[in-house]
């Protein structure tokens, strides 16, 4: 049961590996390591199920980009991701969080964050495995209208880390 060469599993849900190849424009093997690190600082409004606004800070610009606010993986693979979630203080937040591979959600990859306008500082970190093939978009994504828009510029509220495993 072979899946489309656009589609990406994740790998800890067991529900199988894609079978799909792909020919990329440099020596694949080499990006073995490749990491970059994406961010999205306030103030920003995030609307329900759009991308949050992602930006190259460094990394491997051969085998990652920045596209459609998400980030375009050039060489197929098997990816540990990173993200945090760090909602400045006296935020208001009740969202679910998930990372997207080609616009369908990663289980494995949900946080829940909810924050009151007088709370402190609140963060949480995810990981999780996926198997991509090139030209997979990796997205971040709410499930509700994130408003950060009364908050100071806040370095990093969204951070994403891309590793290619193999």
């Amino acid at each position: 049961n072979a899946l489309p060469s656009n589609s990406v599993t994740p790998l800890s849900d067991g529900s199988g590996v894609s079978t799909a190849s792909s020919s990329v424009g440099f020596n694949s093997m080499r990006n073995f390591g490749a990491s970059a690190t994406f961010t999205a600082a306030a103030p920003l409004t995030v609307n329900a199920d759009a991308n949050v606004p992602l930006t190259l800070v460094n990394g491997d610009t051969l085998a990652y980009s920045p596209s459609q606010g998400g980030v375009l993986i050039r060489c197929p693979g098997i990816y540990l991701v990173f993200y945090t979630v760090h909602i400045p203080a006296n935020q208001t937040i009740s969202s679910s969080f998930s990372l997207e591979l080609n616009g369908e959600a990663l289980p494995s990859s949900t946080q829940t964050i909810g924050t009151a306008s007088d709370s402190a500082t609140s963060g949480s970190t995810v990981h999780t495995l996926v198997q991509a093939s090139s030209g997979s978009l990796l997205t971040l994504n709410p499930s509700a209208t994130v408003n950060l828009s009364g908050a100071s510029s806040t370095p990093n509220v969204f951070t994403l880390t891309i590793v290619r495993l193999a």
